[in-house]
């Protein structure tokens, strides 16, 4: 069983509320499909990148219709060829246990410095957890 955990989990909720409905839904779906099978299935790399020794960003898109094929949705949403460049970060825990520490629309600003400071951002919260948990 997988077991997720948040560093900020209301940070985390006010991010996947400012999406839209139907982005919301399947950005939440694909999060937890992605976590759920990083282990056991190799096309999964695809979606996520290493950042570090158990720091992941899920990499969630490019188009609406890419993620709706992998998880296998039978309806289309009207937005199947809209782009969609969602990025969520993690830290694998190991045993199927992972630490969803935030996330953000890249389509916002697809700059190097904005992705560098959402990084920092994580691995901030991270540091956070790991002392509000006594984590070594």
């Amino acid at each position: 069983m997988t077991q997720f955990l948040f560093a900020d989990s209301a940070g985390f909720e006010a991010w996947l509320h400012s999406l839209d409905d139907d982005t919301n839904a399947l950005a939440t779906k694909a999060m937890a499909f992605l976590l759920k099978n990083l282990h056991a299935l190799p096309e999964i790399k695809r979606w996520t990148k290493r950042l570090g020794f158990n720091f992941l960003e899920l990499r969630i898109g490019p188009t609406y219709g890419h993620v709706e094929r992998l998880l296998e949705h039978s309806s289309r949403t009207r937005k199947s060829k809209e782009r969609l460049l969602l990025r969520v970060f993690v830290m694998d825990l190991a045993s199927n246990r992972f630490l969803v520490l935030s996330g953000y629309d890249k389509l916002l600003d697809l700059s190097r410095e904005r992705q560098q400071s959402e990084i920092a951002k994580a691995l901030q919260l991270y540091e956070g957890w790991t002392k509000q948990n006594e984590v070594f």
